[in-house]
């Protein structure tokens, strides 16, 4: 944060708000009184299994526990929980703190009013919650992966520059992914070119 702030990205009241923000000596007073708990330690299925098994012991059973994992399968976490009921996958992006969305990733055993309190939590603070499957690399890491290999291919094969591609996304298709996913800017081409 405090780099943001250097850069001049974040306001400086927002860095030393982070400062003072109280940290926990360990796992289980962090979330003895949670309501919600984001498990973000390292992708190794056993340590997270520790840290949930952990998190059940001490939190409240009415928590809800969420991985920020970004390509452990949910079902997968889900199985190894007393309460797998009160599990789903949140997947955040880099930087947090301006990634508006969030991927939802329920297990097949996740309750849908877990879900549902997720989806308020998540819009209460501004993020934009998306609902999605647990499968490799979800919904947006798929794709993304799928632009990145074709950039590199366009290098490889000599169609364009490194600077060339990049400026291709940015200043072309790119430009309107915000207003606009995939699947619309196709369904607004067919209809462009009279196909339904």
């Amino acid at each position: 944060m405090q780099k943001h702030v250097e850069m001049g990205l974040a306001d400086p009241a927002l860095s030393s708000r982070v400062v003072k923000m109280p940290l926990a000596d360990d796992i289980a007073s962090a979330v003895s009184r949670a309501d919600l708990i984001f498990e973000a330690v390292f992708e190794r299925i056993d340590v997270k299994r520790r840290v949930f098994e952990t998190i059940e012991t001490t939190a409240p059973s009415t928590a809800l526990i969420a991985s920020n994992t970004s390509s452990l399968p949910i079902d997968g976490l889900a199985a190894s929980l007393q309460r797998p009921e009160r599990f789903f996958g949140m997947h955040w992006f880099n930087p947090p703190e301006w990634t508006p969305g969030i991927e939802l990733i329920p297990a097949q055993i996740t309750d849908p009013q877990t879900i549902s309190q997720a989806h308020i939590f998540l819009q209460a603070i501004g993020k934009q919650p998306i609902v999605v499957g647990s499968g490799p690399g979800f919904v947006a890491n798929r794709i993304q992966m799928a632009l990145f290999r074709e950039a590199l291919a366009c290098v490889e094969e000599g169609l364009a520059s490194p600077e060339a591609d990049d400026e291709a996304v940015r200043s072309c298709f790119g430009f309107r992914l915000p207003f606009f996913g995939p699947l619309q800017i196709i369904d607004a081409r067919s209809i462009h070119r009279g196909v339904v």
